[in-house]
């Protein structure tokens, strides 16, 4: 069977962004005329939202041209997703806090915990630190939008990763190894391997479920439910971040 991700076990992690590209340009004042003019052509939020998709693919934003595209969306739900999509493509970063205007307290904390800790409050010293339960949907969905972006964002890297299975205690989970693809790639299950360690093999429930886990291999799967805990670090450089 094909997998993912782990559903037990205390994952932590720093999910970390380089700086603003250097040769990053914004886009020109006579194009981002004319892509306003064309999103207020556009009847719905959702075309609105597929055109700006569009334009992420060519062009970087100031952040003056990125709170106008957020004043075009109505609805908090809109903005959000138009901001998810332009932040890597936003340059000078450190002053995205003067998007606040455009976005309602509520979306300011989805943003929070979709993207990380922005640059809203504290803009020397972006970090933050998160535990997901793994269990729990809602907590799924958050790694995999940070394995989308990592997909998605060539300028992103993880390091400081940590991995523990229940109340085991953690262990460095090295980059590239078979652990690391286990909790990070679509992989082979495999239950029976003489070399896996004595927690990989260990027995367990769940608070949800009567089944118990079967026993898992660290060499090709991790157990399946928990809770991940890393930190996503915006700003930085890679090379000074230590990015994969």
């Amino acid at each position: 069977a094909k997998w993912q991700s782990p559903h037990a076990g205390v994952l932590e992690l720093e999910l970390v962004y380089a700086d603003d590209d250097p040769d990053a340009a914004p886009c020109p004042s006579d194009q981002f005329r004319a892509l306003m003019r064309a999103l207020e052509q556009r009847l719905t939020e959702h075309s609105r939202l597929a055109l700006l998709r569009e334009a992420c693919q060519a062009f970087f934003w100031t952040i003056s041209q990125a709170l106008s595209i957020l004043f075009m969306f109505s609805l908090d739900s809109s903005r959000e997703e138009a901001l998810v999509m332009m932040y890597s493509h936003i340059t000078g970063r450190e002053y995205l806090f003067l998007i606040n205007p455009a976005l309602s307290e509520g979306s300011r904390l989805a943003l929070h915990r979709r993207l990380g800790p922005w640059l809203f409050l504290n803009k020397l010293a972006p970090s933050g630190r998160f535990v997901l339960d793994l269990a729990k949907e809602n907590d799924r969905k958050t790694l995999r939008t940070v394995k989308e972006a990592l997909r998605k964002n060539k300028r992103s890297g993880l390091r400081d990763v940590r991995y523990a299975f229940l109340n085991d205690p953690s262990f460095d989970v090295a980059p590239q190894t078979e652990a690391w693809k286990a909790l990070f790639h679509s992989i082979e299950r495999v239950n029976d391997n003489e070399d896996a360690p004595a927690w990989a093999k260990r027995k367990a429930s769940t608070d949800h479920a009567a089944e118990e886990v079967k026993e898992l291999t660290l060499a090709k799967g991790l157990p399946k439910n928990g809770t991940l805990e890393f930190e996503l670090v915006m700003g930085k450089r890679a090379e000074e971040a230590g990015i994969f």
